[in-house]
């Protein structure tokens, strides 16, 4: 076997990150399905999310080979990923509305959004007017900018 991230995972690991992270269930669905032996509730929430955020599960996810997948996993983690894309685009434009009562709520689901986005490889727009990088593409002969500049004099003078 390989040594890399995932053949160090042993079967219910590996199991959780294929239900998690390619067949996009929830980290408790996950890792239930997977075989832990947890009840469903908040112990198995918090025990399915330490597992999905622990440095073993992050590198096999980075190491994680699509051509291991079957065709028809491979559609089905497509179609999920974008309908948790569509939630996420969702809850964003929720909190852009004002539609959460609880901050605390909102920052958090703001945050889990924005984390699902940037794994579904749709990252963050540069801002486009950071200070020393602004980049005018402008054809100005000599005496069109004098003219801009004599305008714009008038119009400091009028104030």
């Amino acid at each position: 076997m390989e040594d890399d991230a995932i053949s160090r995972l042993n079967d219910k690991q590996y199991q959780f990150m294929i239900n998690h992270f390619a067949k996009g269930m929830t980290q408790q669905e996950a890792y239930l399905e997977a075989g832990y032996g947890a009840e469903e509730g908040p112990s198995a929430k918090s025990a399915a999310s330490q597992l999905a955020n622990s440095e073993k599960i992050q590198k096999a996810v980075a190491d994680l080979d699509t051509e291991r997948f079957t065709e028809s996993t491979k559609k089905i983690g497509t179609l999920q990923i974008a309908n948790k894309v569509k939630d996420a685009i969702d809850t964003l434009g929720k909190i852009q509305r004002g539609e959460f009562d609880d901050f605390n709520k909102a920052r958090v689901q703001k945050e889990s959004a924005l984390q699902l986005l940037d794994r579904a490889g749709i990252t963050k727009k540069q801002p486009q007017t950071e200070e020393g990088n602004l980049s005018f593409n402008f054809n100005l002969s000599e005496s069109e900018a004098r003219e801009i500049e004599a305008d714009f004099a008038d119009i400091e003078d009028d104030e």
